[in-house]
């Protein structure tokens, strides 16, 4: 099953240009981010952290 995702993703990404998929995979991991310090108890998200 994880081959047939990698494939399927493979092939989607492949639509992208080089620099597309750079400037795509950069505004992923900003959201990532931005998810994570949303979440309690994640990193960056303590309690009483400033």
């Amino acid at each position: 099953m994880r081959a047939e995702l990698r494939a399927r993703q493979y092939a989607a990404l492949s639509q992208f240009a080089p620099q597309e998929r750079h400037e795509l995979a950069a505004q992923l991991h900003r959201l990532a981010g931005i998810i994570g310090e949303t979440v309690p108890g994640a990193a960056g998200s303590a309690p009483g952290k400033v």
